[in-house]
């Protein structure tokens, strides 16, 4: 199953009942952490550190933001799906503030959980990979 498959199995799951909050973040984090792993395994067959370089001419000033995020989108392999690639990663961010009972204002409960996993759902269901 490829990932884009895994990740919106889970957030199914998870909108259809069949899986508590934490179980899904514990496997969405899994899921999460082979696609960062999988991208990073690239900068190995890389012939020099283009990364450190964007990185270097974004702080110099040399390019700005936008040309940045195009460049890196670009190096990364994810032009063109940069919303996608955003909203997953955000549901991460959002599993990692999960909380059964936030007491902290950047802890999310089960609610807010769900309301942003049927956000992402709505907009990239139907998406091709």
């Amino acid at each position: 199953m490829n990932r884009h498959k895994r990740f919106f199995n889970l957030m199914r799951r998870f909108l259809n009942g069949e899986m508590p909050a934490k179980r899904f973040c514990t496997f969405y984090t899994k899921v999460w952490r082979e696609y960062v792993s999988e991208a990073l395994s690239q900068r190995a067959l890389w012939p020099e550190p283009y990364d450190q370089r964007l990185l270097a001419q974004l702080q110099s000033g040399e390019i700005d933001n936008e040309e940045f995020g195009r460049q890196w989108a670009v190096l990364w392999g994810y032009a063109g799906r940069e919303e996608y690639v955003n909203a997953i990663n955000a549901l991460h961010s959002a599993c990692d503030c999960y909380c059964e009972i936030p007491i902290s204002e950047v802890e999310i409960d089960e609610a807010q959980l769900r309301r942003e996993v049927q956000e992402v759902w709505e907009k990239y269901k139907d998406m091709k990979t």
